[in-house]
């Protein structure tokens, strides 16, 4: 079979990649960087940039993303459908899986989603055209982004470079971007239909492979103004090591995500409703994404026993797995799966407060409920602790290991419990807590880790009156 070449506006070698086996193989060939080549894309979108990007008006810009969004909700758009076709193979995720995460993440950037996020980043669209007033200051002030920001992409959650290459057009800036060994196709899609849509813009943006790790290679991509980095613990350990003193370095690390259920959302009325919306947060994206729980803290006392939550929440685990499959596992995964429902069972047998929830048949998803609260990171893969507290102040003192790491806290809490729970997890380190059931599918204009994504994007010029100036 003939490899299926990916898109790229700038002129670089290519490297073929295969993936699947049998008749699921599919081979693409991958725009990948040398040194010259890197550094000849580089100067390139950089002076297309100047040409087709840093004067024009965010509205156009706007415009342009909405339509390029708006052809991802589509399904039958052709790019979609390739994505739909193909990201199984290179992400492991069901296409049930792919198609609801691109309806969720291309929503997010949809023409209002977008004014959204600019006016609650940077407080008003026009200062990315020009210096406005802004109440409280004495002048006007307007926001630059820089000439270039290089993005290290991963390869977790499928579609995720929608939103950084979002942020860098929106702040008129040339982005580099580095797509994952294990996912190189999506980014290059997106790429695909902005040139669709405005040949120009995608010709400010160089998409590409190259060795993580090489050291030449990274001195060129991160002498930069920008670094914006998604993976794991080592990965941005490593390149906030190479990133120089110049260079403001903007990381998208592993972080961790629980829910909190409180007793009085515990009752035969709501149970299913519930189960189902914690169903889905524990499934999403097979529970890879920093927005997945590892565990519900579950409180007693109420209507509805948090063994008994734990039960329906089994059902709902299982209905949902027909309607979003999970995706393929590796011999690995598969085998770490197996040993903890082994390891839970026997702590059954033997008496433990530990009771196990499977599929008759096979690992497709897994509840465990267990009365110790201690909190345990889960494998992933669909396997979700469920742990009762007597308090839901308890958690606070579970989570304080791991406050470093906390990002997402689903809860369901009535709402004159809700404020004074929030005002202690926001102390403890989380930067979202959102309700049950809206865990993995954020808005666009919240801030992400904890910060503006377009704040960290650019640099601040006012122009003074001097009326108030007192000396």
């Amino acid at each position: 079979m003939a490899a299926v070449n990916l898109y790229s506006a700038v002129s670089v070698d290519t490297t073929d990649l295969s993936f699947g086996e049998n008749e699921n193989k599919v081979t693409f060939s991958v725009p990948t960087f040398t040194p010259e080549s890197l550094q000849s894309a580089m100067t390139e979108i950089k002076t297309n940039r100047a040409r087709y990007l840093q004067d024009r008006p965010v509205s156009e810009i706007v415009e342009v993303l909405d339509r390029v969004n708006r052809k991802w909700l589509d399904p039958e758009y052709k790019l979609r459908q390739q994505a739909i076709e193909q990201l199984p193979i290179t992400s492991g995720f069901s296409e049930e899986m792919i198609a609801f995460t691109l309806n969720g993440i291309a929503g997010m950037f949809t023409e209002q989603q977008i004014y959204n996020m600019i006016i609650t980043d940077l407080g008003d669209s026009r200062v990315l055209d020009t210096y406005i007033d802004r109440e409280g200051l004495d002048g006007k002030i307007r926001a630059y982004g820089p000439d270039i920001i290089t993005n290290i992409f991963a390869g977790n959650v499928p579609a995720l470079p929608i939103i950084s290459l979002t942020r860098g057009l929106l702040v008129k800036s040339a982005n580099l971007g580095k797509v994952a060994s294990g996912e190189p196709l999506f980014a290059h899609l997106y790429l695909e239909s902005i040139a669709e849509e405005d040949p120009e813009l995608a010709k400010t943006i160089a998409l590409g492979y190259w060795v993580g790790g090489d050291e030449e290679m990274e001195r060129l991509a991160f002498d930069v103004p920008i670094v914006v980095a998604y993976g794991g613990p080592q990965a941005i350990q490593q390149i906030s090591k190479k990133v120089g003193p110049e260079t403001r370095f903007v990381p998208y690390g592993h972080k961790l995500g629980f829910g909190v259920i409180g007793k009085e959302g515990l009752t035969g009325e709501d149970l299913l409703g519930l189960s189902q919306r914690a169903a889905l947060d524990a499934s999403l994206y097979d529970q890879q994404g920093c927005l997945s729980p590892h565990i519900f803290y579950v409180e007693a006392g109420g209507e509805v026993s948090p063994e008994q939550f734990a039960e329906e929440l089994a059902k709902q685990m299982s209905k949902l797995s027909v309607d979003l499959p999970r995706g393929n596992l590796s011999i690995k995964s598969k085998a770490s799966i197996a040993s903890i429902r082994q390891n839970y069972e026997m702590k059954s047998l033997f008496g433990g407060e530990v009771k196990v929830f499977t599929p008759e048949e096979g690992l497709d998803w897994m509840v465990i409920y267990d009365e110790n609260n201690k909190f345990e990171p889960s494998c992933t893969y669909r396997v979700i602790r469920v742990k009762p507290v007597k308090s839901v102040d308890q958690v606070f003192e579970l989570m304080t290991p791991f406050s470093d790491y906390l990002q997402t806290v689903g809860v369901e809490l009535p709402d004159d419990r809700l404020d004074a729970f929030a005002q202690e997890m926001g102390k403890l380190g989380a930067t979202r807590i959102t309700p049950i059931g809206r865990m993995g599918m954020p808005l666009a204009q919240i801030p992400h880790d904890g910060h503006f994504g377009l704040s960290d994007l650019v640099r601040w010029a006012v122009i003074e009156n001097g009326s108030s100036a007192n000396f």
